[in-house]
């Protein structure tokens, strides 16, 4: 086993992105910018896939990621050439991906009080719908002959979505209306739920699926695989998908769940979570009389990925020194400020630890921000989107989406991506 683990351990080191690779993004972009790794994206998927098959669940379980997990087109395209599924929630989510020529990718729609307009559209381009009320339920039979439904399991029956145990009664009444056939339930455990609330979570659903759908031909277990943001060790932060899929398996066997019925997990957060960093550039450093904190203010800011402020998440950080040596000597204490006048326009929250030689110009990599990261933008303080770019094997660089002009809100997807050719070398800027 200690030889497998060196084994990872050496290929993740080898698909680090390389210092020429960071001087060619700033040099051509500037910051911020988020950069993604598609080898760490598809070494997430193939450790997700090896677990699946040591645990002889190969011709039964499959893999879909949310769309809003990591909603840029050119990230999905690898995914729909891995045969990774999409879950979509809007109709906008199913442009995008239209637009972006991603016809091939397995798409279902699980999302909550959809209009009927929605619910017409969806039907109509031949996708699943997850139904979350009895009242789509109703409208649905009348449209299709295949639908599934989202189910709330949770103990509470608290989840804001999904139709609840207390409706099971109703819905076998409405379904025994129909000859229409049911063929899928999706569940859902909780945001970032660790290994042994998932066993229970996948335990709870296919009790439900032999007492209450026994004729289901798809059991979606959803998503919420926790990611140990705070781990330093890139092993230890991903969830333990051997264990989980042995443990999957004995319950499959326990509740006699057939070979024919798939199951599907959707590990958006996990697939995306470390495959990217966030880069912004020191703009000054300010340590005020007698006080050990350093006041670091860069070109970052809370409106450019807020959930690390939202869910007091401090991520792992690297240092670059203007000429893009790292600083590894991390022996001060300072407060990542962003920069705009907001009062409360932290990177993130709290005290980190940092070089004592960090200085204007210099450079801070903020770790695992795959998931959610450009994705949550927000208009409020008027900043435009940082640049996105993936880094792809052998230090391709790609720009997949652009920062635009300053009066940009938005941000802007290109159809292909533009390579990044040579360096403009930029020393000290």
């Amino acid at each position: 086993m200690d030889y497998f683990i060196y084994l990872y351990k050496y290929y993740y080191l080898m698909i680090n992105i390389a210092k020429e690779t960071y001087e060619r993004i700033i040099s051509s972009c500037r910051t911020p910018v988020f950069v993604y790794s598609e080898p760490t994206l598809k070494k997430n998927i193939e450790r997700i896939r090896d677990a699946i098959r040591h645990s002889d669940l190969d011709n039964q379980v499959i893999i879909s990621a949310a769309y809003f997990t990591n909603s840029n087109p050119h990230l999905f395209k690898i995914l729909e050439g891995l045969r990774i599924g999409a879950t979509l929630q809007s109709t906008e989510e199913f442009y995008q991906l239209e637009k972006h020529g991603l016809d091939n990718i397995e798409k279902i729609v699980s999302s909550t009080a959809l209009s009927d307009e929605d619910l017409e559209f969806f039907i109509g381009k031949g996708l699943l719908m997850n139904a979350a009320l009895p009242d789509e339920i109703e409208y649905i039979l009348q449209k299709t002959d295949k639908f599934g439904l989202r189910i709330d399991l949770s103990p509470e029956q608290n989840q804001r979505t999904g139709l609840k145990i207390s409706e099971f009664a109703k819905i076998e009444k409405i379904l025994g209306k129909s000859n229409n056939g049911l063929f899928a339930i999706h569940t859902y455990p909780g945001t970032n739920s660790e290994y042994d609330k998932l066993v229970r979570h996948a335990e709870e659903t296919f009790k439900a699926y032999k007492k209450y759908f026994p004729q289901v031909k798809e059991i979606n277990l959803g998503g919420g695989f926790a990611f140990d943001y705070d781990a330093k060790d890139a092993l230890e932060k991903h969830f333990p998908w051997n264990n989980y899929f042995y443990k999957l398996k004995d319950l499959a066997i326990r509740y006699s769940i057939p070979g024919n019925v798939r199951i599907s997990i959707e590990p958006g957060r996990e697939i995306f979570a470390d495959i990217g960093e966030f880069i912004i550039k020191v703009n000054r450093v300010h340590k005020r009389p007698h006080d050990e904190i350093m006041r670091i203010y860069t070109d970052g800011s809370y409106a450019h990925m807020p959930s690390a402020t939202l869910k007091q998440r401090q991520h792992q950080l690297r240092f670059l020194d203007r000429d893009f040596n790292e600083i590894t000597d991390q022996t001060n204490f300072g407060e990542l400020s962003g920069c705009t006048s907001l009062s409360n326009d932290f990177i993130f929250p709290g005290i980190i630890q940092v070089p004592e030689s960090l200085s204007k110009g210099d450079y801070i990599l903020i770790q695992d921000i795959g998931a959610y990261g450009a994705t949550q933008h927000m208009e409020f303080l008027n900043k435009r989107p940082a640049t996105e770019i993936l880094v792809r094997k052998e230090g391709i660089v790609e720009i997949i989406s652009e920062r635009g002009s300053y009066a940009d809100k938005v941000r802007n997807v290109p159809l292909n991506p533009r390579r990044i050719e040579t360096p403009r070398i930029i020393r000290g800027i």
